[in-house]
């Protein structure tokens, strides 16, 4: 049996950003960087747009991010942050996340520096709302796990282990985002902790 199958059209954000998103769809649009004009190529993007005709909300399944700190009351993220229910790590009800350079259950100490913040944004930007830019995810929930203080091997190890008692706190994380382009070595210790976590790690 053969039937002809037609690919979803999803809704269009009216986020003033998107437009500009290669990564989420890249119709050749053309930007200025600055020296020049650059256009990017049709059709190479995530695919995600199809996507969202099925479903924006991703709120269910918890993101750790660890990163810099990420800017929570941001008015695009205030809805994706994740909400400790309370004892989780040590930490408050309606905490974030976790401050591992001072031991402080704030992912946001610093103020929400621009790397961590931006990819908070690509994960869950609020979508469709007139502002800023538009995440994969137009709901979710984003752990924060900040390294602000010590970019060393030792402090994000000890990020993905808090991220890992969460999980194991009965917090449904189901993957974290490691983006440490600006880390160009190994750890054997890194490696160990992030598969005892049973979390997918993307970098």
């Amino acid at each position: 049996l053969v039937q002809s199958r037609s690919t979803p059209i999803g809704p269009t954000p009216n986020d003033p950003f998107f437009g500009r998103n290669w990564a989420l769809q890249n119709t050749g649009q053309t930007f200025n960087t600055g020296c020049c004009n650059v256009s990017g190529t049709p059709g190479d993007d995530i695919n995600v747009v199809p996507a969202w005709a099925t479903t924006t909300n991703s709120q269910s399944a918890v993101i750790g991010l660890v990163d810099t700190s990420f800017n929570y009351t941001n008015p695009d993220l205030t809805g994706s942050a994740w909400n400790n229910p309370g004892g989780i790590g040590g930490c408050a009800a309606g905490t974030h996340g976790y401050d591992v350079a001072s031991s402080t259950c704030n992912p946001s100490l610093n103020g929400g520096t621009d790397h961590g913040t931006g990819m908070a944004q690509t994960i869950g930007a609020v979508g469709n709302n007139g502002a800023y830019d538009t995440g994969v995810a137009w709901t979710s929930s984003i752990l924060g796990v900040s390294a602000d203080s010590n970019i060393d091997v030792a402090t994000f190890t000890a990020g993905l282990a808090w991220v890992r008692q969460a999980k194991q706190a009965g917090v449904n994380v189901r993957v974290i985002n490691a983006s440490w382009g600006f880390y160009g070595g190994s750890s054997q210790a890194m490696a160990d902790v992030a598969k005892a976590s049973g979390i997918i790690v993307e970098d």
